[in-house]
């Protein structure tokens, strides 16, 4: 399976969580991949963070640090969004 298949499999369904589960959220594979290194590295401290890091491809945790923008405002509305998507 291509990456452009597996990219088309994933837009559909996130089409469908946006227009049935929740019509606020505008979902992406670039938003389902933040909120899943979120939900890892609240879940599981450091050790989660490293996972997170490992899982995104990143070469050291201080850049998932940053990506994640943990520590700034962005980091409170990731929070939101990634509690609304577990509700």
């Amino acid at each position: 399976m291509s990456r452009q298949t597996i990219w088309k499999k994933l837009h559909n369904v996130m089409v469908w969580f946006t227009r049935v589960v929740n019509t606020r959220l505008r979902l992406s594979a670039y938003s389902s991949r933040k909120i899943a290194a979120f939900n890892l590295m609240s879940a599981g401290g450091e050790q989660g963070l490293l996972v997170a890091s490992e899982m995104l491809g990143h070469s050291n945790p201080a850049i998932t640090r940053t990506y994640l923008q943990l520590g700034s405002k962005a980091a409170a509305i990731q929070t939101r969004l990634a509690m609304e998507v577990n509700a």
